[in-house]
């Protein structure tokens, strides 16, 4: 049986999805997007050794009609008032249940749940970017104020601090992610409350601009945010910087060759890449994003939801 159709798994908020669902649609691949939430709609099977069987209405799929998967964030299930008190075991069980449609053999992955999970350790990125010849800013994570207060000393009385892994904090007056930002000895929290939660301290790139780097597989795409580096204004974090526009730059080569190893090197086909770019143009590894956001890229003009198209149905190469 051929395999003809691309799965993208996601949910209800991907605009990410909404390009590339275009992008197959044009090339006249058939798809099927599976919005998470949605899955108690859907009649979902996995045979682990043998493959998967999905259906919605008129909407079906079996794994060996399947060129490739797009996993790209699903959500959990809302669950009913009813199921409250087991609400994390239930939620537990949808993640199991969706990871293992990778179980079975036949389509590309982009890219595989487990690989995802085992990339998204910020630490081990930055040993592996180091290793792969990329400059990596000094940083510890610590819950010891004097180890913070010593480190932050070292680095001229201001570092980056940001949470050792993506983090949403929800308050009573809103809910928001918790963004990097500078601090000095002085803006440290009380020993006590740094005691219960570690944070990542970094050597600070300022001046700096923003440059994000998207792989797929062989693909290598960049851009820089459009911010002088003088602009002392700026915040440290580019994500609360929305008011200064991306453009199409061009990486040096081996900042290119080292950004596709990095990925490679973790069992991704696709990767988001941070850097911070300093006055000597010299490119500092922040972090990798496995499922890394990149609407706004193909906004203007980067050509990933070709890429990943490309990727999704064609036979898999040896990796």
């Amino acid at each position: 049986m051929t395999r003809s159709t691309v799965l993208i798994v996601t949910n209800e908020q991907d605009v990410g999805a909404d390009f590339l669902v275009r992008e197959l649609d044009g090339r006249g691949i058939r798809v099927v997007r599976l919005n998470s939430e949605r899955s108690p709609d859907w009649k979902l099977s996995i045979e682990p050794t043998a493959g998967w069987r999905i259906a919605c209405g008129a909407r079906a799929l079996e794994s060996g009609q399947c060129s490739g998967v797009w996993w790209r964030r699903p959500e959990v299930p809302p669950l009913s008032p009813s199921a409250t008190a087991a609400a994390e075991a239930v939620a537990d069980q949808w993640r199991a249940f969706l990871a293992a449609l990778a179980t079975t053999p036949g389509p590309v992955w982009v890219s595989e749940p487990s690989r995802i999970r085992a990339a998204e350790n910020k630490a081990l990125q930055l040993r592996a970017a180091r290793d792969v010849g990329l400059d990596v800013p000094r940083t510890i994570w610590t819950n010891d104020i004097d180890e913070a207060r010593s480190f932050i000393e070292s680095c001229d009385d201001m570092a980056a601090v940001k949470s050792v892994t993506t983090a949403w904090w929800e308050e009573p007056e809103g809910a928001s992610f918790v963004y990097a930002s500078l601090v000095g000895p002085d803006d440290l929290p009380p020993a006590a409350r740094l005691a219960q939660a570690p944070l990542a301290f970094q050597q600070p790139i300022v001046p700096k601009r923003d440059v994000r780097v998207t792989v797929v597989d062989d693909v290598v795409l960049a851009a820089i945010q459009d911010a002088a580096p003088e602009d002392e204004d700026q915040p440290i974090d580019w994500r609360r910087a929305p008011q200064h526009p991306w453009a199409p730059y061009e990486l040096p080569s081996e900042v290119l060759g080292a950004c596709r190893e990095l990925v490679r090197a973790a069992g991704l086909r696709f990767g988001a890449i941070d850097f911070a770019l300093d006055h000597d143009g010299n490119h500092w590894f922040l972090e990798l994003n496995p499922n890394g956001e990149w609407g706004w890229l193909q906004r203007i003009g980067l050509l990933i939801a070709e890429a990943v198209a490309d990727t999704l149905t064609r036979k898999p190469s040896t990796r």
